[in-house]
């Protein structure tokens, strides 16, 4: 082997070994989904789960991750089922429940359009943890994750895979659920 192809060959095993990652900045997560479906009586059947997705990633050894958090449905307006005449007054959550634990996290979705016939509603956290300290970066909603503490502590419920979410309609404190679906691993 000449000098030239030797030297090129050993650029190219340099190059490879630095910008594979190592193992201190290895990159892990979860990418967790669900389809919301219409349950629970079906007091609106045209109501759709557009989206619900959870996911994670963790790098540098752990010090720094990234939790995001979205979930959009769209529902008729009028919904006599729901109890909504006005999207801009409807009171949609989603409450977050894993066997035996029951209910842990309570988010409150935010009206995102509002055509003639329809009302898209969005939650959509993301949460940065890094050295021990939590920030939510951005939000469309808000998350109580911790129902047993008075008010609301926000963040990112920490959905596992088989979490159940229910979506519900509030209206003069009485919740009808109406989308259903459990998380999965995507």
């Amino acid at each position: 082997m000449n000098r030239s192809v030797k030297v090129a060959v050993a650029v190219l095993a340099l190059t490879s070994f630095l910008a594979a990652p190592s193992v201190g900045l290895a990159k892990s997560g979860v990418d967790l989904r669900a389809e919301l479906t219409p349950c629970c009586g079906d007091p609106e059947p045209q109501a759709e789960g557009k989206k619900a997705e959870f996911k994670t990633q963790t790098k540098n050894s752990g010090n720094t991750g990234v939790a995001n958090l979205r979930i959009e449905v769209e529902i008729p307006i009028p919904s006599a089922g729901l109890g909504i005449t006005d999207p801009a007054a409807a009171d949609i959550r989603v409450v977050f429940s894993r066997g035996e634990v029951g209910d842990y996290a309570e988010c409150f979705m935010v009206l995102d359009e509002d055509e003639d016939d329809k009302a898209k509603f969005e939650l959509r956290i993301q949460q940065l943890s890094q050295n021990g300290t939590t920030i939510i970066k951005k939000a469309v909603g808000q998350c109580d994750i911790d129902l047993a503490t008075g008010g609301v502590q926000s963040g990112v419920p920490g959905v596992l895979d088989g979490d159940l979410a229910t979506v519900s309609s509030v209206v003069e404190a009485t919740s009808t659920d109406f989308l259903q679906g459990t998380f999965a691993q995507h």
